[in-house]
């Protein structure tokens, strides 16, 4: 089997679907899918042309789009080339308010051979506006693109909790911050550790964070390999993440700490699965959070129970079964094409 995947240019550490189209590529190679990620750089305008001239040469039985990525940004390369060119398509964001990002997603609706979400409420939401849809998509979920630390994790001497994910406005970070405050205003023992990347055009709000950081047990990593942020996630003692929609499994930092064995302070929402009551402790606000706090820094047992059900939880999302689900996909619609 070949198989296309369409992008746009993804570049690595700054686009979450790019980087893991980049991961689910690797993983179906490993079971013998030949695979290829065209991007298209340059001009748009033509940009639809070049990638069905790239498809075609690279003769695929399966072409592959993902929606949406910082490459395709704003213009609408990724629905003409749904329009004009039939493809199984991934929407990795689904759901929205106005009338315009509905619209916007109609083209896919319609054209696609088979839709791919990534979680059940994007499903939900989507058969509410395109009920067709029922016959010719599933959810395959996310994974994280942080590799698990194989090797013996060395803890600090002073407890620390991680944060992990992009730097940005509506990602908690403030949060984080009234952590670390409150941590510093009661004398507790803990450093905090924020982990991720920022986009250049979020420049500002990075160095008004970091800013507000300067007076607290804060340390800043930003722009890591995925190997040293596995390191980081791997030698914390435990991670926080206060979103503020909630916590879901769209949220592939909550997988990465996860996987890397960490118990997860974080909050609830309309779209958190039940699943995830048994690996983390949901917090309202960073008050809540610095309590929990305190107790696992006193509980080592908890600690090992949380850390033990967090692995059991992350080992539905590894990258052999999402790339076995999207082989068997591809299977049932190359078959389906054949009758």
């Amino acid at each position: 089997m070949r198989v296309a995947f369409v992008t746009g240019p993804i570049p690595l550490g700054f686009c979450g679907v790019g980087d893991y189209t980049r991961q689910l590529a690797a993983a179906m190679e490993r079971k013998g899918v030949q695979v290829t990620v065209l991007e298209s750089p340059g001009p748009g305008a033509s940009r639809v042309l070049r990638l069905r001239a790239a498809v075609k040469k690279f003769r695929a039985d399966i072409t592959h789009l993902q929606y949406p990525t910082m490459g395709f940004g704003k213009g609408l390369t990724p629905q003409l080339f749904s329009m004009f060119f039939k493809s199984v398509v991934t929407l990795h964001e689904v759901e929205g308010r106005h009338i315009l990002r509905r619209l916007s997603l109609y083209p896919f609706w319609v054209r696609a051979l088979y839709v791919i979400f990534t979680c059940n409420s994007n499903r939900e939401y989507a058969l509410r506006w395109a009920p067709w849809l029922r016959r010719m998509s599933s959810v395959i979920p996310l994974s994280s693109n942080i590799p698990v630390q194989e090797h013996e994790k060395t803890k600090p001497t002073i407890p620390e909790v991680v944060h992990f994910g992009l730097v940005r406005p509506n990602k908690g970070i403030e949060q984080v911050l009234e952590f670390a405050r409150l941590v510093s205003a009661d004398h507790l023992q803990v450093n905090v550790r924020i982990v991720g990347s920022s986009p250049a055009y979020h420049a500002a709000y990075l160095k008004k964070v970091q800013a507000v950081s300067s007076t607290l047990p804060v340390t800043w990593d930003l722009n890591l390999s995925a190997e040293d942020v596995a390191q980081r996630l791997g030698r914390a003692t435990l991670a926080y993440f206060p979103f503020p929609e909630g916590a879901s499994e769209r949220h592939t930092s909550i997988l990465a700490a996860l996987a890397n064995g960490l118990p997860v302070i974080t909050t609830s929402g309309q779209f958190t699965p039940n699943e995830l009551n048994r690996s983390a402790i949901f917090c309202t606000s960073p008050k809540e959070a610095m309590d929990a706090t305190k107790q696992l820094v006193e509980n080592p047992a908890l600690r090992k129970s949380l850390s033990a059900q967090a692995f059991q939880y992350a080992k539905r999302f590894s990258w052999d079964s999402i790339a076995e689900a999207h082989i068997s996909t591809y299977e049932k619609v190359l078959a389906g094409k054949e009758k």
